[in-house]
């Protein structure tokens, strides 16, 4: 037995690659399965996080939107996902519709301006409403993680040009951070993933800095519980700067596994077919490096099916139709009538079994979810992390409102709402509202923040600052500490400089519902940033009409830094003087709705490519097919071009 244990515990992580395939988005997310009804499920410690997945597809066929979010209960989202550009680097959204156009009640169609709607929009009223949660653009997936996606981080300028442009969406799009979801590096692509995410922090560090915030920016990655995944991390790196390790302790049991098994148990269930667990993949992460303390233990608001078997660790035949996707249920939709729930306090582990249909679910109910808060809690984990919202029960059942009560009382830091920089006029603005109140308040902000770092040295920030917002103009002035103490290692990590320059763009997007409206917005943007720990003074001051501009000069002492892991390694001493510029000149939107574009001719068809059924084509991409051009309105596989359907394509003529 001690030896079927140890076998056990040096297999623990050995999952296959297709472990966390759940965080992408279905084919036909917009169309639920039929299921039979549901029936309910049988049924102090503070400071924890609650993280949770947004995804852009849910406000379709799910109709989950952002104000079905329950802000209260948690600290964090993850919006997801956004796309990049293999061949550039650049971050680039999934959807735009989804993300910036999508009109919501109490949107105006005619106000003037260059102003954000869709997602973000709703998020950031979220965030002016409930100053404790966090927004953070989450970038990959498992789709977006495919294809080469991610095979820039092995060239210098893309990951430059990434970094660039993600700073770029923080300020754009009011958000707080960046989570990073790439499934999976090789090892090849250690070393240089390892550089992404310094330059990532560097670069959320030199925003913070240019504009005097109190808090920090953030950046999160959702990581394997896997060994052969988990093993291309550079962890005690990654311990210096990341905030939040989201482990994706689920998706252990699946249509890849050759008998049934449990989606997420926290121990060894003693099935011979099952040697994956949540606590290992928690302790080999921090015996790592990681820090407990920036350890987030995830949770799935879903449940995996197996059919046609006779319990749990038999063969099967088949997953099951699935709410979305072959296989995959919603937690919302679970148990089903005739089901057996069966919790298991010894592996923390549940599923339902109905005899007569020979299904068996795993999923987590309320009372595994529970003691998984209460395994967190003992462990000095930072808290819980959730794929994916829309999956969840609404009252009795609810599984992040469960963890919540458990945990007692959540993580406080306050998020961020002045983004000067943002080439939204009504995100400047703070759309025309504030925290309990109908104007720009004057805040002044004084406090210090300390990031910890995985050999016990920390970061702390002094900053008092004195801030004061009329609608049309902004004065900043900051003075921030940044004193850092290290201990021997080997390796010490760089804070290196981000520089970034952006051309004007124009971009012309049409949206409909009963009719047909093509808005023209012109943005032009440009930012210089250099960034170093040490101590720095910072002034600045901006005043917007219909544009923006802003200078902070920095005079700053800087320290000799190396890193064995970037591309790059820089000294300096001496006094440095930074110029960092932003500069938005936004255009004026019709209050009428304009022309539809007419057919595209034949040239436009130039060097695209045949329909694939394979492909992944998102908002804006197109194709050929049947000898017309096609282009998708949205995020779509495996749906032919057709003006039916789900309306995802548009027919721009023939080629």
């Amino acid at each position: 037995m001690q030896l079927r244990s140890f076998v056990v515990q040096l297999l623990s992580f050995a999952l296959l690659a297709s472990a966390t395939r759940v965080h992408h988005r279905p084919v036909r997310f917009k169309t639920k399965l039929h299921l039979p009804h549901a029936v309910r499920a049988r049924a102090s410690s503070s400071g924890m996080v609650q993280i949770a997945y947004f995804t852009n597809w849910g406000i379709y066929g799910r109709n989950f939107q952002p104000t079905d979010i329950d802000a209260p209960t948690l600290t964090h989202i993850l919006y997801s996902f956004a796309d990049v550009s293999p061949s550039t680097g650049e971050l680039k959204l999934s959807d735009t519709y989804a993300d910036l156009e999508k009109h919501y009640p109490g949107d105006s169609w005619s106000e003037s301006g260059n102003n954000l709607y869709g997602c973000f929009k709703q998020l950031y009223l979220l965030k002016l409403k409930n100053r404790n949660l966090k927004v953070l653009l989450s970038v990959g997936g498992w789709t977006y993680s495919q294809s080469g996606h991610f095979n820039f981080v092995t060239d210098a300028s893309k990951r430059a040009t990434f970094v660039q442009t993600a700073v770029k969406a923080v300020e754009n799009y009011a958000l707080d951070g960046i989570d990073i979801d790439f499934e999976y590096p090789t090892a090849a692509q250690k070393s240089a993933f390892t550089s992404l995410m310094l330059a990532l922090r560097q670069a959320l560090d030199a925003l913070q800095s240019s504009k005097g915030d109190a808090q920090p920016y953030l950046l999160t990655a959702a990581l394997p519980a896997g060994l052969s995944n988990a093993a291309n991390f550079d962890v005690g790196t990654l311990a210096n700067v990341l905030d939040y390790f989201n482990l994706m302790t689920y998706d252990y049991a699946g249509s890849w596994s050759s008998v049934t098994g449990e989606l997420a148990n926290l121990y060894d269930d003693g099935l011979p077919s099952q040697d994956a667990t949540g606590d290992g993949a928690i302790k080999w992460w921090t015996g790592k490096g990681a820090p407990a303390s920036k350890v987030v233990m995830g949770l799935p608001l879903y449940g995996r099916g197996f059919e046609n078997t006779t319990g749990l660790g038999k063969p099967y035949n088949g997953v099951g139709q699935g709410t979305w996707e072959a296989g995959v249920y919603d937690y919302s939709v679970l148990p089903f009538v005739g089901a057996t729930v069966i919790d298991n306090t010894t592996s923390v582990s549940s599923y339902s079994y109905d005899s007569t249909k020979k299904q068996l679910i795993s999923y987590d109910t309320p009372a595994v979810a529970t003691l998984k808060a209460q395994y967190a809690m003992r462990n000095g984990l930072a808290g819980a992390m959730y794929w994916e919202l829309s999956g969840d029960k609404k009252g009795t059942g609810n599984l992040i409102r469960t963890v919540g009560s458990s945990f007692g009382s959540l993580a406080q830091s306050q998020n961020h709402i002045a983004y000067p920089g943002s080439v939204y006029d009504n995100v400047r603005n703070y759309m025309g509202l504030a925290p309990g109140n109908s104007t720009i308040p004057t805040t002044t902000v004084s406090g210090t923040t300390t990031r910890a770092t995985s050999t016990g040295t920390s970061a702390t920030t002094t900053m008092t600052s004195s801030t004061t917002r009329p609608a049309s103009s902004t004065t900043i002035s900051s003075t921030t500490t940044l004193p850092v103490t290290t201990t021997s290692s080997s390796s010490t990590t760089s804070r290196s400089s981000t520089s970034t320059s952006t051309s004007p763009s124009t971009t012309t997007r049409g949206t409909s519902s009963s009719t047909s409206t093509t808005t023209s917005r012109n943005t032009t943007s440009s930012t210089s940033t250099t960034t170093s720990r040490a101590t720095i003074s910072t002034s600045s001051s901006s005043s917007r009409p219909t544009s923006i501009s802003t200078t902070t000069t920095t005079s700053l002492s800087t320290r000799s830094t190396t890193t064995s892991t970037s591309s790059s390694t820089s000294t300096a001493s001496g006094a440095v003087t930074v110029t960092v510029t932003v500069t938005g000149t936004c255009g004026t939107s019709s209050s009428q709705p304009s022309p539809s574009p007419s057919p595209s001719s034949s040239s436009t068809c130039d060097g695209l490519n045949a329909y694939s059924p394979n492909a992944v084509y998102t908002a804006n991409q197109s194709t050929i097919y049947n000898g017309r051009k096609w282009t998708a309105k949205w995020w779509t596989q495996a749906e032919a071009p057709s003006t039916a359907g789900s309306g995802v394509w548009r027919d721009d003529g023939a080629c």
